[in-house]
């Protein structure tokens, strides 16, 4: 991909079933995101500390495309959080620490609480009673203890695919219990993205 600019970005198209991450060659690690809904974010990719392949990458969002973060605002500051890399600094975990409040938890177990209370809540009976016996049983009981930000696309997969091997209609139903979790959490700037993004649920058995 050559240097990012406004046109190039303006023409960038969404793909149906994954989120794309487009880098710029003009600065290592800068780059734009586009959803399957098409929605278009700049972040800069890094690895902390002393860095080397074996590090593991860690990725800041810096904001969406547009107003107020133009493609040269969003690379100068990609240009400032490398530098602050450079210097010893870790700015994923630096945005995570801001977010939280005094006694903020933010692990699965603790916002999936919030998201029963605040959302589930509100709910039809049976709808509700699904949400929170999912919920409980399958979210809480697989990554209650994880930091919220650390679940991936493929531990949603190693969740729903396990459930929908022996239970087809449950495994549909977890995920999309899983996706509206994640999108509340979105939602509420709690998570920078879905981790469900561009994932389908399970197919349906055929009937016989």
């Amino acid at each position: 991909m050559p240097k990012l600019t406004k046109r190039t970005v303006d023409a960038l198209q969404p793909d149906p079933v994954r989120r794309l991450f487009i880098f710029d060659d003009d600065l290592k690690g800068f780059g734009v995101s586009v959803t399957t809904s098409g929605t278009k974010s700049y972040f800069v990719e890094y690895r902390p500390g002393a860095g080397g392949r074996k590090a593991p990458k860690w990725r800041v969002t810096i904001g969406r495309h547009g107003s107020p973060w133009t493609v040269d605002g969003a690379r100068a500051e990609a240009r400032r959080l490398l530098a602050l890399v450079a210097g010893g600094a870790d700015p994923a975990s630096d945005k995570a620490e801001a977010r939280k409040g005094p006694g903020d938890d933010y692990t699965v177990a603790a916002v999936a609480g919030r998201f029963v209370r605040e959302h589930v809540a509100k709910l039809r009976p049976w709808t509700r009673e699904s949400y929170e016996g999912i919920i409980r049983r399958r979210i809480v009981t697989a990554w209650g203890d994880r930091a919220l930000d650390t679940v991936t696309r493929r531990d949603v997969a190693r969740l729903v695919d396990g459930i929908a091997q022996d239970h087809p209609v449950m495994g549909r139903l977890s995920f999309a219990v899983t996706r509206s979790f994640f999108g509340w959490c979105c939602e509420r700037s709690l998570l920078d993205a879905n981790p469900c993004d561009g994932m389908k649920g399970p197919a349906m058995p055929k009937a016989r």
